[in-house]
């Protein structure tokens, strides 16, 4: 075997190694980006299983705001010991927001 070869080789070999090693640090995807605003609670559920906890608030102009809590579960070495949280908001069963600093504020 020409010394060629075995350099192709451990080279292929590191690629696939830091390919990996990125793969466990950084994941594939953001947790929840497959909820879109305007979903529905059904989606929201299928794409991201039950909410670890939830509340319901009437708001002063009747509209009923949901906020759903999600704990980031994957395996991933940067959120083993701290999750992320996700919270996604209903309002009046449709999704409005996800993650707002004040999920009973006005929404843009």
């Amino acid at each position: 075997m020409s010394i060629q070869l075995v350099m192709k080789d451990l080279y292929s070999r590191k690629i696939l190694f830091l390919f990996i090693v990125s793969f466990a640090f950084f994941g594939c995807a953001t947790f929840g980006e497959e909820v879109q605003l305007g979903a529905t609670q059904e989606d929201v559920e299928k794409a991201l299983g039950k909410a670890v906890g939830f509340h319901r608030r009437t708001m002063p102009n009747k509209e009923t705001r949901e906020i759903w809590v999600y704990h980031d579960r994957r395996p991933n070495i940067k959120n083993h010991l701290y999750p992320d949280t996700l919270l996604i908001v209903f309002s009046n069963g449709k999704v409005v927001a996800k993650n707002p600093n004040d999920p009973y504020g006005p929404l843009k």
